[in-house]
């Protein structure tokens, strides 16, 4: 496993520097994250469920969700958003899909 370096900035947001894999900025609220991003910025956000409906309202978000073939049980799920985007495209890949679905106007 790679050692990349972890800072702080003058924020207090934690940066892990993965040098040519980039750079991750981790924040703790969603002021931060809205104060430190720009429109022309990709950010992803990696939840859990209560994390990813935080940003289901955002009108520029996007989903990419990975549906996996086959039924599962589990006890989390990604929050309903059916209502709010459409599917634009689909790539099925070997056991999943990987879904595109934008926000809808």
């Amino acid at each position: 496993m790679a050692d990349f370096p972890v800072r702080q900035d003058e924020s207090g947001n934690w940066i892990i520097d993965g040098g040519e894999k980039g750079i991750v900025e981790i924040y703790t609220s969603l002021e931060d994250v809205h104060s430190a991003i720009s429109h022309e910025e990709e950010i992803i956000i990696f939840g859990g469920s209560e994390i990813y409906k935080l940003f289901l309202d955002d009108p520029r978000s996007e989903i990419r969700l990975s549906e996996i073939h086959g039924d599962y049980e589990g006890d989390t799920y990604f929050p309903e958003f059916e209502n709010l985007y459409e599917e634009v495209s689909r790539e099925p890949k070997e056991g999943y899909d990987v879904v595109w679905h934008k926000r809808k106007l």
